[in-house]
């Protein structure tokens, strides 16, 4: 796997499969920009391309590759490890060297500034792991300010400390560099990257699936003028017209299909409540038991029948919801109303 950035869009990265990767700079991408799923499992399995004059190329920048960020964190963690181990040495080290006599920490670096002899990058063991290495420091004059400037200013490497100190020498233990664990941070920035990707190109279907579907403000025309039908001759008046005109009943299915709904229950109870007022609802429950049903589908005949069933139940809930708001308004009212009155006393 590799973290790519794509030139065309500087905003746009992804983590991509090594065989999508071509020479030069180039990347294929697989075209699935409807359907993210395809995408996101395409990335997974590392998916080839079987036609590949339908896939898109696009120029990109390879970020990092993803073998690379394991085999660092596998390091980092082993270092870190052996780090701890040898510094437990050291303490060791130092609390025997203070019980014979030796100078303490402070007293050598009255000494003087030192100067490094010989400083490589910790070696590696057989094991891939690196360990601390121990170097020697003599005492210079203290004008010279080269050694501490360079040690101090070095902000990969930890300042050192004193293992031994006495008058000829002191010996000073490196810790490894601060390579502080940056593995863990870039997999979390790959899990966000990838499911901003996701949600991106999910959006992106979400925008191009509503262009293509008309809005409610396209059908507010006088052709649906008798929606909701209020009584029995508006609902005989407009099948009639569905029966009729074929153009109105293509926009008559284009309306009710632009109708969304989270369950099919729920898209089901918006088109009845489009096409029917709730006092037609009720009047139509026993003609519906009567009428055999021409619907195929045994869950969408349920939900019709429950929505015709609950007609009573909404209709008293909305005269509920009405007099509540016409008694806060009175309420309202009557505030106002004593509110002037005590004004006008002062």
């Amino acid at each position: 796997m590799c973290i790519v950035k794509f030139l065309d869009d500087e905003n746009s990265v992804a983590v991509v499969p090594n065989k999508w990767i071509l020479e030069d700079g180039w990347c294929v991408w697989p075209p699935y920009e409807i359907n993210p799923q395809k995408i996101l499992r395409a990335v997974k399995q590392g998916q080839i391309p079987t036609k590949p004059d339908d896939w898109k190329r696009c120029k990109i920048e390879v970020v990092h590759h993803y073998e690379i960020i394991i085999h660092e964190n596998l390091q980092n963690s082993d270092r870190w490890k052996k780090s701890a181990y040898s510094e437990s040495e050291a303490d060791a080290s130092n609390r025997c060297l203070r019980k014979r006599g030796s100078v303490t920490t402070a007293e050598g670096l009255k000494c003087g500034k030192m100067a490094l002899l010989n400083y490589t990058s910790p070696p590696t063991s057989l094991d891939g792991s690196k360990r601390c290495q121990t170097v020697m420091q003599k005492p210079m004059p203290a004008s010279s300010e080269s050694a501490s400037a360079s040690i101090a200013g070095d902000q990969n490497v930890e300042a050192p400390y004193v293992v031994e100190s006495n008058r000829d020498s002191v010996t000073y233990l490196f810790p490894q560099p601060i390579e502080k664990s940056q593995s863990g941070f870039q997999r979390e920035v790959i899990i966000v990257l990838s499911d901003i990707k996701l949600r991106l190109s999910r959006l992106e279907s979400a925008v191009a699936t509503k262009k293509l579907t008309h809005s409610a403000t396209d059908w507010d025309d006088e052709e649906f003028a008798l929606l909701p039908a209020r009584c029995d001759e508006d609902l005989q008046e407009i099948f009639g017209k569905v029966q009729r005109d074929k153009h109105f009943k293509k926009k008559l299915v284009a309306r009710f299909g632009s109708i969304g709904g989270r369950k099919p229950s729920l898209h089901v109870n918006s088109i009845l409540s489009d096409l029917l007022t709730d006092e037609l609802a009720v009047e139509a429950v026993k003609e519906y038991k009567k009428t055999p049903s021409v619907i195929t589908k045994d869950e969408v005949n349920s939900f019709i029948q429950t929505w015709l069933r609950h007609a009573k139940d909404r209709i008293q809930a909305k005269a509920k919801s009405d007099n509540l708001t016409s008694h806060c308004q009175d309420e309202n009212d009557s505030n106002n109303i004593d509110g002037a009155d005590s004004e006008d006393l002062f």
